[in-house]
C-alpha cells in the first residue's frame, strides 16, 4: 500500500528533529528542551506505528489509518479549544461540502499528562468517542507520591517509579517529576498532597506561656512588696542610704521589666511589635543606669572620706540623677531613630520550620544597635562594680551590686547562643526567660539583704550601727 509524499515528508521531519535532539545528549538538557524532545519522540513513535500498520495488508486489510496531531499548550482553555477543533474543524472546513473521502474517528489518544486527558474526556464522552491513554507496556503507572525514573538501557517508555525526595510531592499518576509545595504548606507523609502549615506563636494558654506568665506575675508582686517596704521604712538609714530616689527608680524600672514581658506573649500585632523591644530596651537602660549610678555614688562617697579630697563637691543627688538621665536619653534617642526610620512590623517566617508558620516581629537591623548600647552599658556597670567590690564594709553595697551585675551579664551572654540555636516560638520564650531572670537577679542581690535587715534585724537599721562598722 502506497504512502503519500506528504506523509513521507512528515516522517523525515520527525526523524530530523529526533536526530537534532540526540545531538544534544552530550550537554545538559534544559527543562523545556527535555519536554520538547520527549514530545518529538512520541510523535515519531506514532508516525512509525501508523506507517507500519498501513504498509502491512495483513494487519488492517482495506483500511488506511491517519492521524491528526493537536497541541494543548499545557493549558486548560487551550485543551478544550483543541478538542473542539479536533471534533469539528478536522472533519470539514465548509458546511455541507466534502471534497475528500470520509474520515471517521476511531479513537483519540490522550495527552501525556493526566490533566490534559481529563479535560479532553469531558468533551469526548459527550460524543461517545473513546480515548486511549498512553501506557507503557513495561510497567504500570507511577502512583501519586512517586515520579518516573528512566531505566538504563531500556526504551524511553519503560521507567521505574522513584519516591519523591524530602520536601516534594506528586499528586497525580505518572508524573515526570515531583513538585514543591507552596510556602504555606508542607508535604504529607506519603508525599502525595500538601497540608496547610499551622501558624505558631507563644500563647498565654499553652503550658510554656502559662509558666512564663505566672513567673512574671510572681516577680511583679515581689517587686511591689519590696517597694512598699521601702516606702514604709523610707526614713530608716538603709532606705535613705545611697540616694533613696534612685532606689525608687530602680524598683519601678524592675517592676516594668517584669511587666513588659507580657508584650512578647500572644500573636504579634502591629502595636505589640512597635512597643515591645523599644519598651524593653529603654526600661532596661533605666535599670542598668540606676545600678551604675549607685555604684559610682559608693566610689565617690569612699573617695570623699579621704583627707583633702575634692570629691565632696560631687556628693549628692546631682551626680546620680545626671548619670541616670544621660544614659537613658541616649537609648531613647536610638529608639526614636529606629522607630522613625524602620519600625518593627509583624511578619511570617515560613522557612525556619517545615510544618509551621512562625508569626514574629521583624525588628530590622537598627535593633542590633539598641542591643549593642544596652550591652555596653551593662559591661560598664559590671566593670565599675567589680572595681568597687573591696571597699570597706560600711559601703558594702558595691559587693551586692557587683554580684547582681555578674548574674545580669551572665544571663544575657548565655542568651545569645541559646537564642540563635532555637526556632519559632521558643526564641520568644528564651527572651522572656532572660528578661525575668536578669531582672530577678538585680532584685534579689541588691534588695534582699536590705529587706532582711529592715524586717528581721531592725536593730542593725540604725545610723549608729552603720557608722560604727569597720572593715
Amino acid at each position: 500500500m502506497a504512502v503519500s509524499s506528504s506523509f513521507r515528508l512528515f516522517i523525515c521531519r520527525c526523524r530530523r528533529l529526533l536526530e537534532l535532539s540526540l545531538e544534544m545528549v552530550n550537554r545538559p538538557f534544559t527543562e523545556s528542551e527535555y519536554v520538547v524532545t520527549k514530545f518529538y519522540q512520541h510523535v515519531l513513535a506514532l508516525a512509525f506505528a501508523i506507517k507500519e500498520i498501513n504498509e502491512n495488508i495483513k494487519i488492517l486489510p482495506n483500511i488506511t489509518l491517519g492521524f491528526h496531531i493537536h497541541d494543548s499548550y499545557s493549558d486548560v482553555r487551550m485543551t478544550y479549544c483543541t478538542t473542539l477543533d479536533l471534533l469539528f474543524k478536522s472533519q470539514q472546513f465548509v458546511p455541507n461540502y466534502r471534497c475528500d473521502t470520509q474520515k471517521t474517528f476511531i479513537a483519540v489518544i490522550g495527552g501525556l499528562g493526566y490533566e490534559t486527558s481529563f479535560h479532553m474526556a469531558k468533551i469526548l464522552d459527550l460524543y461517545k468517542i473513546p480515548q486511549v491513554l498512553p501506557l507503557s507496556v513495561c510497567n504500570d503507572y507511577c502512583q501519586p507520591g512517586y515520579r518516573k525514573e528512566k531505566k538504563e538501557g531500556e526504551i524511553f517508555c519503560c521507567y521505574d517509579c522513584a519516591t519523591c525526595i524530602e520536601g516534594k510531592i506528586s499528586n497525580q499518576k505518572d508524573m515526570d517529576d515531583c513538585i514543591n509545595c507552596p510556602e504555606d504548606q508542607y508535604p504529607s507523609k506519603d508525599r502525595d498532597h500538601c497540608i496547610p502549615k499551622m501558624i505558631s506563636f507563644l500563647s498565654y494558654k499553652e503550658p510554656l506561656g502559662i509558666s512564663l506568665t505566672s513567673a512574671a506575675i510572681c516577680c511583679s508582686l515581689i517587686t511591689v512588696s519590696v517597694f512598699g517596704t521601702f516606702i514604709k521604712y523610707r526614713d530608716t538609714p538603709i532606705a535613705k542610704a545611697n540616694n533613696r530616689d534612685v532606689t525608687y527608680i530602680l524598683l519601678i524600672s524592675l517592676l516594668l521589666c517584669f511587666l513588659c514581658s507580657f508584650l512578647f506573649l500572644g500573636k504579634p500585632r502591629k502595636e505589640t511589635c512597635f512597643l515591645r523591644q523599644s519598651t524593653f530596651s529603654i526600661i532596661f537602660s533605666v535599670a542598668v543606669s540606676c545600678v551604675l549610678a549607685k555604684t559610682i555614688t559608693v566610689i565617690v562617697a569612699f573617695m570623699a572620706t579621704k583627707p583633702g579630697s575634692n570629691m565632696r563637691k560631687w556628693m549628692g543627688k546631682r551626680l546620680t540623677n545626671s548619670i541616670v538621665i544621660s544614659c537613658t536619653l541616649i537609648q531613647v534617642g536610638i529608639c526614636m531613630v529606629w522607630l522613625r526610620t524602620s519600625p518593627p512590623f509583624p511578619a511570617f517566617d515560613m522557612q525556619s520550620l517545615s510544618r509551621e508558620i512562625v508569626a514574629e516581629c521583624n525588628e530590622g537591623s537598627i535593633f542590633y544597635i539598641v542591643l549593642g548600647y544596652m550591652g555596653l552599658l551593662s559591661i560598664i556597670s559590671l566593670t565599675v562594680a567589680f572595681l568597687a567590690r573591696k571597699l570597706p564594709d560600711r559601703f558594702n553595697e558595691a559587693k551586692f551590686i557587683s554580684f547582681s551585675m555578674l548574674i545580669f551579664c551572665s544571663v544575657w551572654i548565655s542568651f545569645v547562643p541559646t537564642y540563635l540555636s532555637t526556632k519559632g516560638k521558643y526564641m520568644v520564650a528564651v527572651e522572656i526567660f532572660s528578661i525575668l531572670a536578669s531582672s530577678a537577679g538585680l532584685l534579689t542581690c541588691i534588695f534582699c539583704p536590705k529587706c532582711y535587715v529592715i524586717l528581721l534585724k531592725p536593730e542593725m537599721n540604725k545610723k549608729e550601727h552603720l557608722t560604727s562598722r569597720k572593715h
